[in-house]
């Protein structure tokens, strides 16, 4: 399951410290977008580890955007103990995504 963020509930989300976070930062009419949340749903329905899956809308939450710089969208930020760790920008496969997971999950254990 993803999350829905946005600024109300994102530092909540954010203090998850036991967790691996991935977040999403997307837009409705973007195409790459769209693939980059079917991988993170496909992800998080198989995800057995300690991760939580969440996505921020971009178009709506510009203020989360800025305060993390992203530029371009889609955007898959990792988070651990609330500190950003990876940052994958525009589209990846589910491959990808999951050896990104897989390293990071290594620091977690």
């Amino acid at each position: 399951m993803i999350t829905q963020l946005n600024k109300s509930n994102f530092s909540e989300f954010l203090s998850n410290s036991n967790e691996l976070l991935m977040i999403l930062f997307y837009k409705e009419d973007c195409i790459h977008c769209s693939k980059m949340k079917a991988e993170l749903d496909d992800l998080s329905s198989k995800s057995a580890g300690p991760v939580l899956f969440g996505k921020i809308n971009g178009k709506e939450e510009y203020e989360l955007l800025d305060l993390y710089e992203i530029d371009s969208l889609p955007t898959l930020l990792f988070f651990i103990k609330g500190e950003k760790k990876e940052c994958l920008e525009g589209y990846y496969p589910s491959l990808v995504i999951q050896a990104n997971q897989n390293k990071l999950l290594h620091l977690l254990s």
